[in-house]
């Protein structure tokens, strides 16, 4: 009998990290982990119809959808049903209240005390840095400038915010082994500095800012029908192809703007993105996870989220729905 376990988690800075805490965890627990697919959310609506079956045993981290087949499921994103535990699900980690689903399994992995004080250093910077990522804290974290995230080499030289503007390039085509091979080295003793000297990482950094100064050229060209800022509430909407997307590229663009509510047109339908300006206040406490939470692959924090479409229309007519509500809240 196999003590195999697979992993899936989100397509993002803080999945990877959790997939490599969550393998550390259940070696623990005397499992053998296998770190096998990194998920996005064009991929929601396969995984939540069953058209995307997981290799049994599996765990699920930083994903909003729970499987009741999966032995673990962990994460800090508000669902639109609550999630009951099945009797396969041997470990329910939620807290709506994480800044990170990193930081929910790091406090299981202390919990083991399986970690000596050095290894437990570069842990606790690695979810330091994917609180302050995937909560858009950065002001809070010193961070004060969208520059620093746009292009981290030639400001901030963040190594967390270089690797993660590396793997923006990532997310057209293949590169899941990629993923994979990334979360095993951190698994392991990587960290996000020596990731960001990777000649690889290196190469799509590159390729993520010639991607991102193409889209903001693109989008900032004055008349540009497929951009439009509404000055008295502050709400940007766009559509751009998949492959050119940066998620706070609307800042540069247009920096008076608090949320942006954009459509990321992919190969096999479009995304809709609503996205607050981590450097200007909310003042109406608007929940952009609970606004994509109305549609059936949707969902998010209070200050972004995304939902995805098989249809352009219809990602087009949830757009108009979002600014719409955007603005009753705003009138509030």
């Amino acid at each position: 009998m196999t003590n195999k376990v697979n992993i899936y988690y989100h397509k993002d800075v803080d999945g990877l990290t959790s997939a490599a805490l969550t393998s550390r965890l259940l070696e623990f627990w005397g499992y053998e982990p296998v770190i096998k697919t990194a998920i996005d959310y064009p991929l929601a609506r396969k995984w939540r119809s069953g058209e995307m079956k997981p290799v049994e045993p599996f765990v699920v981290v930083d994903w909003p959808f729970y499987n009741p087949e999966s032995l673990l499921h962990a994460d800090h994103h508000k669902t639109k049903e609550p999630i009951i535990k099945s009797e396969k699900t041997k470990y329910l980690c939620i807290n709506l209240d994480a800044k990170s689903c990193a930081s929910i399994i790091l406090d299981k992995l202390k919990e083991s005390e399986s970690l000596n004080g050095c290894e437990l250093g570069r842990l606790e910077e690695m979810v330091r840095w994917c609180n302050i990522i995937d909560s858009a804290s950065y002001k809070d974290a010193g961070v004060e400038s969208v520059e620093d995230v746009l292009e981290p080499k030639r400001h901030s030289n963040e190594p967390a915010l270089i690797v993660g503007k590396a793997l923006e390039a990532t997310r057209v085509g293949n590169y899941n082994w990629l993923w994979n091979h990334f979360a095993r080295s951190l698994a392991k003793n990587s960290s996000y500095e020596h990731l960001s000297k990777n000649i690889i990482i290196n190469h799509l950094y590159r390729k993520a800012i010639n991607q991102q100064t193409e889209a903001i050229k693109e989008l900032g060209k004055d008349g540009n029908p497929k951009k439009k800022y509404d000055i008295l509430h502050k709400i940007l909407t766009y559509s751009i192809d998949d492959d050119k997307w940066s998620r706070y590229g609307f800042v540069r663009i247009c920096p008076p703007a608090v949320w942006a509510v954009g459509i990321r047109k992919t190969n096999s339908g479009a995304v809709l993105v609503m996205t607050k300006n981590p450097w200007k206040e909310n003042h109406k406490c608007i929940n952009a996870g609970e606004f994509l939470e109305k549609y059936p692959n949707g969902g998010g924090r209070d200050f972004g989220g995304s939902a995805f479409f098989q249809k352009l229309t219809d990602a087009e007519e949830a757009q108009e729905d979002i600014v719409k509500r955007i603005k009753e809240a705003n009138k509030k």
